[in-house]
């Protein structure tokens, strides 16, 4: 008898979201979160991007610290994120503009989140 296992229930639906380590707050009160997957990952470097109403989250999983020939880090662009690992670059087109100055990345335990926030306009 196959035991069931949650981990592997995203292999069982082909195209749906497996978030690897973003953490997401709810935005805008009490309708919980809009997620809204918007592009899949290319066969070098593992990612999964995110977009909300007014962010847009990728999260994407490293290779282990004893392969790594430098730190990774992200050049987060208006129109693009790179990911850059080992010297080599993935470039990541966002479906929208960003905000860059209040975007950031971090790298804990071998996965990197990136928050790309999007313009905020004021109406009057």
């Amino acid at each position: 008898m196959e035991q069931y296992r949650p981990e592997d229930e995203y292999r069982k639906r082909p195209g749906t979201l497996r978030i690897i380590g973003c953490i997401l707050r709810p935005e805008g009160g009490f309708g919980g979160y809009l997620l809204v997957p918007t592009y899949s990952p290319p066969a070098d470097l593992p990612f999964e991007m995110i977009e909300t109403e007014n962010r847009i989250y990728i999260t994407a999983g490293l290779p282990p610290e004893n392969m790594l020939k430098s730190a990774p880090y992200a050049r987060i662009e208006r129109e693009r994120v790179a990911i850059v690992v080992n010297e080599h670059e993935t470039w990541i087109p966002l479906p929208t503009r960003i905000n860059v100055f209040h975007s950031n990345y971090t790298v804990r335990n071998g996965v990197m989140d990136i928050l790309c926030r999007k313009p905020v306009f004021f109406t009057l």
